[in-house]
């Protein structure tokens, strides 16, 4: 019997670019692993203007739209997603459940930092924009993400992150949690809250101290890298063996 063919849905954040998870891809490309790297709605474009008008459901449909395309082409899926694409990670994972072998959550934005983000549902839209966070001034990285976004896409972020949270209990594929002691951007204690509030019984959580919210661009990029890389080896090895035939009964 055939093993199962896996593949990897890649998604960035909010204000992000591509740069802020291209790196996995060389790693995807040595293992030979089909992937799929979408832009999600309003982002990679010319100004965050593009922002204006979007809604987390954009977010969501944009990345149902790339899984049903890689799934076009491999059996399931691990899906890696950082901060706002780890969001979207999680609702692919409660949502269609067959389908994915595994979720890679990195700084998923299900809690800000920022004080005002509560707020942001009542004055979001009263603000044309607010300035995005910069990174730490010890990383040895130029950000390439939108230097502002408009309020009103933060107040979809803000709900976005409560409507995942209260969803958790929904996803049950094996996960791997990564969080950052030094993120600025999502509270560290929304690693330790997903971990625990998933139903999945593989599930790790695995905290960094010395990188921001921007972990895969970051100084401990490599060592980030190695452990999304290990998780996936272990559920293609994990798939491969359950499409294995049973042995047959010994024959007295």
């Amino acid at each position: 019997m055939e093993s199962m063919k896996l593949g990897v849905l890649l998604l960035h954040g909010f204000t992000s670019s591509f740069d802020t998870v291209r790196g996995l891809l060389p790693h995807l490309e040595e293992a030979g692993l089909p992937y799929r790297m979408p832009s999600l709605r309003g982002h990679n474009q010319e100004s965050p203007v593009a922002l204006r008008g979007v809604t987390y459901r954009d977010w969501i449909a944009d990345g149902q739209g790339a899984l049903a395309d890689l799934l076009g082409e491999v059996d399931e899926a691990i899906v890696v997603g950082l901060s706002m694409g780890g969001l979207v990670a999680l609702t692919l994972a409660a949502e269609q459940p067959d389908r994915i072998a595994g979720v890679v959550s990195v700084a998923a934005a299900i809690r800000l930092c920022d004080p005002l983000a509560p707020l942001s549902p009542y004055i979001g839209w009263l603000f044309p924009r607010f300035p995005s966070p910069k990174p730490p001034k010890d990383e040895n990285y130029h950000s390439t993400n939108y230097p502002w976004f408009p309020g009103s896409a933060g107040s979809e972020l803000f709900k976005f992150g409560q409507l995942v949270e209260a969803r958790l209990g929904r996803v049950h594929a094996p996960i791997l949690v990564l969080g950052s002691e030094r993120d600025t951007v999502v509270k560290p204690d929304a690693a330790r809250i997903i971990y625990e509030r998933v139903r999945s019984v593989d599930k790790r959580v695995q905290m960094f101290t010395g990188t921001g919210h921007e972990m895969m661009q970051g100084s401990e990029k490599d060592a980030v890298f190695a452990a999304i890389m290990d998780f996936i080896g272990q559920r293609r090895a994990a798939t491969s063996l359950s499409t294995e035939p049973s042995a047959s009964p010994p024959t007295r």
